[in-house]
């Protein structure tokens, strides 16, 4: 429980320590630097899997996207990144910046 982490990707080999006074702080912060964990392996952010996909298809306009991620948090930070609104429904960039000029 006490003390850092030292990761090794299991497709590039990279190695990496993550100091912190407690293991919990160090594995947020190996999280929050884009290093993913099934449990058994680790993968440095070069190397992440793609493990879901996250289709997404606009409520005005119909436009589609497909993002691969790790898991299904990471998809929805990824599609807010590419200007995806996700509320009740989801809306592309453009639908989501017509919407705030009209208001």
């Amino acid at each position: 429980k006490q003390g850092g982490l030292m990761l090794s990707c299991a497709k590039c080999t990279t190695q990496f320590i993550f100091r912190a006074k407690l293991r919990k702080e160090a594995e947020k912060e190996s999280h929050q630097r884009g290093w993913r964990s099934d449990g058994r392996e680790n993968w440095c952010p070069e190397c992440v899997p793609s493990r879901c996909t996250l289709n997404l298809e606009c409520f005005d306009c119909r436009k589609k996207d497909e993002i691969r991620a790790f898991d299904q948090t990471d998809g929805y930070a990824a599609a807010r990144l590419r200007g995806w609104v996700i509320e009740d429904a989801a809306v592309c960039s453009g639908c989501a910046m017509k919407r705030v000029t009209v208001q």
